[in-house]
């Protein structure tokens, strides 16, 4: 958990971008527009458990046990993720990762981490909202 906490005027900043984000693909039924934007990003998903058991604990104790995202010089990216999380904490992990990229992020910092948790967080519960007008 990342104890930096975001300015007022940071969090907004960040709450209208989420906001474009899902005003953009309003189209979409809810629990797809995290899909949807990894595909629009050029964001290539890579399970955790296509790795060797050894490369798999180095990427537990470098980058976590949830996934992080991985710049490709043609301006992709990998998505490498945990596959044994359940589904929801995977839409988090997802949904933070967009953050980095929809917010620009070129390297970790405790700055980088905050915005992109609080991108996540503002993303889950537009999705949410989202799902119960959909249901009607």
């Amino acid at each position: 958990m990342n104890d930096f906490v975001l300015p007022g005027w940071r969090q907004s900043e960040i709450a209208k971008e989420v906001c474009l984000t899902f005003l953009e693909n309003s189209d979409i039924k809810a629990g797809k527009i995290c899909a949807y934007l990894i595909i629009k990003h050029r964001v290539f998903p890579v399970p955790y458990s296509v790795l060797p058991a050894g490369k798999r604990r180095l990427l537990f104790r470098e980058y976590g046990k949830y996934g992080f995202i991985l710049p490709l010089p043609d301006g992709r990216f990998l998505f490498m993720y945990n596959n044994k999380q359940s589904g929801k904490e995977l839409r988090k992990t997802a949904w933070h990762e967009l953050g980095h990229i929809r917010l620009g992020h070129k390297q970790e910092s405790q700055l980088a981490e905050a915005e992109a948790d609080f991108f996540m967080k503002a993303a889950m519960v537009m999705e949410t909202m989202l799902e119960k007008l959909q249901e009607g």
